[in-house]
């Protein structure tokens, strides 16, 4: 069973600095967030455990079809909460149109 406890996590934050952006919060405040939410925070004890299923190949490139939450007990998984399938995944060779990744007007990259 594959399991992961970290991406979590990682959406999570990566929802907080799209929602910064869009509220056209300075970008400076944005990466003094994003450090105290990685490095700053005690470790929570909760624990979110999340099951990759049913792996196909999409164009070549191995993707979990479906993806199951589970309830927890002790920092351990102990049964099925949800299951979340992806319906008409694409997957092309092709990449992004640069528009695509045009910055929002008054931000700057931060590095």
């Amino acid at each position: 069973m594959e399991l992961s406890r970290d991406h979590p996590h990682g959406f999570l934050l990566s929802w907080k600095i799209r929602q910064g952006v869009k509220k056209e919060i300075e970008p400076e405040r944005i990466k003094r967030y994003a450090g105290h939410f990685f490095f700053d925070q005690k470790k929570s004890p909760e624990i979110h455990w999340t099951r990759y299923n049913d792996w196909k190949k999409f164009n070549g490139l191995l993707l979990p079809n479906s993806l199951s939450w589970y309830k927890y007990e002790n920092g351990l998984p102990t049964k099925l909460g949800s299951v979340r399938g992806f319906i008409n995944v694409t997957v092309s060779p092709e990449p992004f149109a640069d528009e695509a990744f045009i910055k929002p007007p008054g931000t700057e990259v931060v590095q």
